[in-house]
């Protein structure tokens, strides 16, 4: 897929986009240069967060914006330690909602954990996702949520043919 156009009508600046990748076989996708451009944090060796949203809808963000999410996880396993039943539920949520993810090659190959692939599709692999640009942070979508996405477009792009 490395070359190819995302087949975006936009032109120049703009580095807003949504486009094809393969999960394969084994749970691995492959980000297209496009999507990695300006963002130091998605390159070979690097670690970032894969947080787990509405179905279909895997967030990635650097390691450092899950800071909060370290700190509020290492409170709650302190309380449920003590025996706070409701600090323990609460931390099983965090743990199942933030996944880390590495960066395997030059290529942006990642090995995807199988809670990951499961929630971008109930279907085993291989399958098409998405991932879409946006200017702070990468998103992985499953075909479901792409298509509640663009069932649910705007008033402004209603009109348009």
């Amino acid at each position: 897929m490395a070359g190819r156009s995302t087949g975006s009508f936009l032109e120049g600046e703009h580095r807003e986009f949504v486009d094809a990748l393969e999960v394969d076989d084994r749970g691995r996708i492959s980000l297209p240069p496009q999507a990695r451009e300006g963002f130091s944090w998605v390159g070979p060796g690097k670690g970032l967060w894969g947080v787990l949203e509405q179905e279909g809808r895997v967030r990635l963000l650097p390691l450092e914006a899950g800071a909060s999410a370290l700190a509020l996880g290492s409170r709650l396993a302190t309380s449920a330690k003590s025996g706070d039943d409701s600090a323990a539920d609460r931390l099983l949520l965090l743990v199942d909602r933030y996944r880390r993810l590495s960066v395997e090659t030059t290529q942006a190959r990642m090995q995807l954990p199988l809670a990951v692939v499961a929630h971008l599709d109930p279907t085993p692999p291989p399958f098409t996702a998405y991932v879409a640009r946006f200017p702070a942070h990468l998103e992985l979508w499953g075909r479901s949520y792409r298509l509640l996405r663009l069932s649910r477009a705007p008033r402004e792009l209603e009109d348009l043919p």
